[in-house]
């Protein structure tokens, strides 16, 4: 895919649309945490209190942000295959920084929604041992979708009015809610059916817990691969 696909009012008929992943962000976050800690970590094996500041002034957020964002969509692309046999290509991953009229930095791909698994095929697959999809998905555009200062509040959130149209009549902002809806329904599956009953929850602990321990074993999140001496 060469064309970049940017974000659009109306992607009604697209088959590939550029979507927000269903992530928690980088401010304030367990991202900065790990950060510190290794730094901390490293004084304590020896380092001087300057080496390890010249480090930490000499770290590369941008990149670092980026490459965790990159990181984060192969990762979802990784437990898609897994539970959902497709494969779901999230390319042109791009970081959102906070600005003043984003609250959070969030993170987006564009994705080919053809890919994707049909409603009757997640019920079918996830009813029995996991979770009722089609009630879990309608409970996560409810939420997501009727907040008053929400950026999607003038959406509508009756989902279940597009239960019978392909993902290419969805506009972006369903498929977001289909995405997030299968990242709950992987934890579920993933914790053996003991994940928490918020939706929400289970959002945060696919991130903190899978996604982390999958960013350790292959390695961007270690500060030694962040650090840029020449970085300004």
């Amino acid at each position: 895919m060469s064309d970049i696909i940017e974000f659009k009012t109306d992607t009604i008929g697209d088959n590939v649309k550029r979507v927000m992943l269903p992530f928690g962000g980088f401010y304030q976050s367990h991202y900065d945490t790990v950060i510190n800690g290794q730094l901390s970590d490293m004084m304590e094996d020896g380092m001087s209190f300057g080496e390890v500041q010249e480090m930490a002034q000499g770290i590369d957020y941008t990149t670092h942000y980026q490459g965790v964002a990159e990181g984060y969509a192969a990762y979802l692309t990784i437990k898609f295959e897994s539970l959902y046999g497709c494969e779901v290509n999230f390319t042109q991953t791009q970081v959102h920084p906070m600005t003043p009229q984003n609250t959070g930095d969030q993170i987006s791909s564009a994705v080919d929604v053809t890919q994707l698994p049909t409603l009757n095929f997640l019920q079918d697959l996830l009813a029995k041992d996991v979770i009722d999809f089609k009630q879990s998905l309608k409970q996560v555009a409810t939420d997501t979708l009727t907040s008053c200062s929400g950026f999607h509040s003038s959406w509508d959130a009756n989902i279940e009015r597009l239960f019978d149209k392909p993902y290419e009549q969805w506009e972006g902002v369903y498929i977001e809610c289909l995405l997030t809806a299968m990242v709950n329904a992987i934890h579920i599956d993933d914790m053996g059916g003991a994940a928490d009953e918020f939706w929400q929850h289970n959002i945060n602990d696919f991130e903190y817990m899978g996604f982390m321990d999958h960013g350790y074993i292959e390695g961007f999140l270690f500060v030694d691969n962040l650090y840029a001496p020449n970085h300004c």
